[in-house]
């Protein structure tokens, strides 16, 4: 069954009172359209070709110049979410008339897998010739898209050339609504711009340099953007503070394109301190390199695992003890951003815990009673949600029907009473129940939509058991990076907490705890037990 959404669109007055241009003719000549679809798929058998219309998206006196619209926005989003999977339009240009926003458009259509049908083109990207028709078009905005971009690249080094700033904000300083594209220096940020630099003299780290900046109560900074919302004012973070100390924006100059061009605003830093920055920069990412070389590890759980502390992504990180040898680890990436002042997690092992995790998928395989206990609680929790949402969803017919009934009674009372002032508020309510029963259907479908979801979600005990015992005979004979990918395939959460690592496979419905036999002792992590110590940071 398709879940289709209907979009109608109407720019001007004088056009809604054309033939087939008003939104009620482009809606019904669209309903028509699919009462046909239905017919003939139900002369030919197809009963699972329905087509059901979920929701109607009119747009009354919008233009097609972009797609900043509220109604199309909405069926965005209700794409995204799987309320509909079919989008109906009577023409094209109703979705819009810039070749560039239907470009992006179609990326969005293919990335949540939505089918675009539009009447009058009579094509469907649901067929070949209807993608065949929509590739056409697009190849028509790409080369709009490009002769666009190139456009924009002449102009912008153009205004570096001038020593024009191409827009943006920096820190330091302010826009100058006297002097477009020149900056005028802001005294107390400037401060904290030496500030910056000199401590990184003294540090020689983007993270040191960042928790101690934000100690001192300094943040990002602070402006409102075009559309009136407030930006920045965030604690610098390593990545901020390393964009500002390469900027050489503040020794008077402008880059472009890998070019450096004289500014005509006026500079910050002094040189001496800026070509002392880069040398320090250089030679930390010269060291990195070598270090890098030397000791290379392939991270086989890189973006699985999470911090248990703050729900941060953990990431690859290493260290070099006093004898020169090499320790690897998962650092969450919060404290790598600004520092433990962010989050207090340790740094895991590496080695260790890709190993812990390994085995523990190993030991699932060769469990039958364990695999059978982890698809018994996935089917439990399954069938929990299934029924939970047939629950809500006769709540909401129930509610539904309600005020359908209520609706009724108000029509007949009014039928029964005929006009005068009484009429008014009535109808009032009448409207408002109205609004009140969409949003009831729009209920029931997600609830439809999760039920079906729900009802083919099945984990077979064979097929589990048989994917984690390939998993055990692959990992050991496969290369470090078929390794990493393996650990793709087999998990869906790995959460690191301070006294236990919780676990999911695919086709578990939620991370469970590993046993303490496993890895912990007496409800605590085990200090370091076949661990690399933790060198200091």
């Amino acid at each position: 069954m398709k879940k289709v959404g209907l979009y109608a669109r109407v720019s001007t007055d004088m056009q809604a009172m054309k033939q087939d241009g008003s939104l009620d003719s482009q809606v019904g000549i669209l309903r028509d359209h699919i009462s046909l679809i239905n017919r003939g798929n139900q002369f030919e058998g197809k009963e699972d070709g329905v087509w059901q219309i979920v929701r109607e998206y009119r747009e009354e006196g919008k233009s097609g110049k972009n797609t900043d619209r509220p109604q199309f926005q909405q069926m965005l989003r209700d794409a995204e979410s799987g309320i509909i999977d079919t989008i109906l339009c009577f023409k094209i240009d109703r979705i819009s008339r810039s070749l560039i926003d239907f470009y992006d458009f179609q990326k969005f259509l293919d990335k949540y897998k939505i089918t675009f049908v539009s009447y009058t083109e009579k094509f469907d990207t649901s067929d070949s010739m209807g993608r065949f028709a929509v590739k056409i078009i697009l190849i028509a905005a790409e080369l709009e898209r490009e002769q666009t971009a190139e456009r924009t690249k002449t102009k912008m080094q153009w205004r570096a050339e001038q020593g024009l700033q191409n827009g943006g904000q920096v820190f330091g300083y302010d826009l100058d609504p006297n002097h477009k594209g020149v900056l005028k220096v802001n005294d107390e940020e400037k401060e904290v711009v030496l500030t910056i630099f000199q401590v990184f003299v003294r540090e020689q780290s983007f993270r040191r340099v960042a928790e101690i900046i934000n100690s001192k109560g300094f943040r990002t900074k602070s402006y409102l953007s075009r559309r009136g919302r407030q930006r920045g004012n965030r604690k610098f973070d390593d990545n901020a503070i390393s964009r500002l100390l390469q900027n050489p924006f503040y020794i008077g100059k402008i880059g472009f394109k890998k070019k450096i061009f004289d500014g005509k605003h006026e500079p910050i830093v002094p040189l001496d301190i800026w070509e002392k920055t880069q040398s320090i920069i250089r030679s930390n990412q010269s060291s990195g390199a070598k270090r890098r070389k030397q000791n290379l590890h392939v991270y086989t759980l890189e973006g699985l695992v999470r911090c248990g502390d703050c729900g941060s992504f953990m990431t690859s990180s290493y260290g070099t003890g006093k004898n020169g040898q090499s320790y690897f680890y998962y650092r969450c990436s919060r404290q790598n951003r600004g520092g433990k002042e962010e989050c207090e997690m340790n740094p895991i092992p590496a080695v260790a815990l890709e190993s812990v995790i390994r085995n523990r998928i190993a030991e699932l395989g060769n469990d039958p009673n364990t695999v059978a206990g982890i698809v018994q609680n996935a089917t439990l929790e399954s069938s929990s949600m299934l029924e939970a949402c047939i629950r809500k969803k006769d709540v909401l017919m129930r509610q539904r029907t309600g005020v359908e009934g209520r609706i009724a009674s108000l029509v007949e009372s009014i039928a029964e009473g005929g006009g005068g002032d009484g009429v008014r508020p009535i109808r009032s309510k009448i409207s408002e129940l109205e609004e009140n029963k969409a949003q009831l259907d729009l209920e029931i479908a997600e609830m439809e939509t999760q039920i079906t979801l729900l009802e083919h979600k099945a984990v077979s005990p064979e097929s589990f058991s048989g994917g984690l015992k390939l998993f055990e005979e692959l990992y050991d004979e496969a290369t470090p990076e078929e390794r990493k990918e393996l650990m793709r395939l087999q998990i869906d959460q790995l959460i690191f907490d301070r006294d236990e690592i919780k676990l999911a496979l695919i086709g578990e419905p939620m991370a469970r705890g590993m046993g303490q036999h496993e890895f912990s002792q007496k409800g605590k992590l085990v200090a370091r037990t076949g661990f690399e110590p933790v060198l200091p940071t």
